[in-house]
């Protein structure tokens, strides 16, 4: 009895201390907020109106969430908010576990002090004006599983710190102006499911250490200034869906591993310098339904038979290689993967003729309203001194037509599987 008398009291106490830390943490959290929110700039309707001193607590504020009396989330995005991330409160705000500030106009640079948040799960920075580099401070954010930064303004290279976040699932750092190359410590992010660094001024070839990333399932590394082979290890991709390496300057034979992804539904490796002959091997891939190889340097008979018979109205796929044969171009192969002699038609012959010459009418007309967009867009170069943002809204608009491109094309066979069926 005694015992409990003592112990009463005791219990009493701690829980009173505990909830008087737990507010006044809250406290210290909501000023900190408010302080930064005096550097931002935003519209009357914006969700920051209700983060104000009336509160009681900044749960109440819109786009906060709290968790055991402490801030564990901050989602402000497309608020139209005009700021830097310079008085951000890292030091008071070590509990946020997801933080949205996307679709802004934050600018200025990542401060080091990211790397207080510790306890981050999901980062999402993208679509802002945020500048400079990196920091190799990422490296402390061990639980983070979501890290996208795309479409900003950043430089310099990627740390190769980047390999120290084990549990990332989802990496997006395209459409930005990083450069050098794709660091090897990538390969330590062994539950990565989505890469994409498209749209920079990456250089290098693509690491074998990507052989090591067996859960992704879609990868983009499409406009950048990538050369090199493709690593053979890229067959140990089991679960890849997409693959796309597009406009870069990727050379050497199409590896043969590439048969081994048999979950591959797109595979686009156009506007490169690949060589040789496509694998015969690749007619297995059951799944794959876009399939674009065109503009490179490749040689030989296109494979026939199983999936790639499904290509032969997309001439795209394979256009712009001048030494392919076979269907869709217009030079035949016999099944021995010999090109046909002139034993064609008459009719045949008229037909493609006509053909030719419909094209050729075509591509001069393109090349007319090309140099006259062309002359355009260099005196508005010249005369603004902006490159970069034209290069970059240029970038933007190709990979757009390029994933409307993929979507019709994946609507179409969809379309067509249905009308089989029935």
């Amino acid at each position: 009895m005694m015992m409990a008398t003592k112990i009463f009291p005791l219990l009493h106490f701690f829980t009173l201390l505990y909830f008087f830390t737990i507010t006044f943490a809250s406290i210290e959290e909501a000023t900190s907020l408010l302080k930064w929110k005096s550097s931002l700039h935003y519209k009357n309707d914006s969700l920051l109106t209700s983060w104000t001193q009336n509160s009681s607590e900044c749960r109440d504020w819109n786009g906060v969430k709290c968790s055991n009396g402490r801030v564990n989330s901050l989602d402000i995005t497309n608020a139209s908010v005009i700021g830097t991330l310079y008085d951000f409160p890292f030091s008071t705000l070590i509990f946020l576990e997801y933080v949205n500030l996307s679709i802004n106009h934050f600018s200025g640079i990542i401060p080091l002090e990211i790397g207080k948040l510790t306890n981050l799960v999901r980062l999402d920075l993208s679509n802002n004006y945020i500048s400079g580099t990196i920091p190799p401070q990422i490296d402390s954010l061990a639980k983070l599983e979501t890290f996208h930064i795309s479409k900003n303004q950043l430089n310099g290279s990627i740390p190769r710190e980047i390999g120290y976040l084990r549990s990332l699932t989802r990496l997006a750092l395209n459409n930005n102006f990083l450069e050098g190359s794709i660091p090897t410590s990538l390969g330590n992010l062994n539950n990565l499911t989505y890469l994409c660094l498209y749209g920079n001024r990456l250089s290098g070839s693509i690491p074998v250490e990507i052989g090591k990333l067996v859960n992704l399932i879609e990868t983009y590394l499409d406009s950048n200034q990538l050369a090199g082979h493709i690593p053979p290890e890229i067959g140990n991709l089991i679960n890849v869906r997409v693959f796309s390496a597009f406009s870069n300057g990727i050379s050497g034979p199409i590896p043969v591993e590439i048969a081994k992804m048999q979950t591959l539904e797109e595979l686009d490796l156009s506007v490169n310098s690949l060589e040789g002959e496509i694998p015969e091997q690749l007619v297995s891939l059951s799944n794959l339904e876009i399939l674009n190889l065109s503009y490179n340097l490749l040689t030989g008979c296109i494979p026939q038979g199983r999936q790639f018979d499904t290509f032969e109205e997309s001439s795209y796929a394979f256009q712009g290689n001048i030494g392919l044969r076979g269907l869709p171009v217009t030079r035949r192969c016999h099944n021995n993967g010999v090109e046909e002699g002139n034993d064609t038609s008459s009719l045949l012959d008229q037909e493609i003729n006509s053909q030719f010459l419909i094209e050729w009418k075509a591509i001069l007309l393109g090349y007319g309203c090309g140099l006259c967009i062309g002359f355009s867009i260099g005196y508005f170069m010249i005369s603004t001194g902006k490159p970069k943002w034209l290069s970059r809204f240029i970038e933007e608009y190709e990979h757009t037509i390029t994933t409307r491109r993929r979507k019709k094309q994946r609507d179409q066979r969809d379309n067509k599987r249905r009308n089989n069926r029935f």
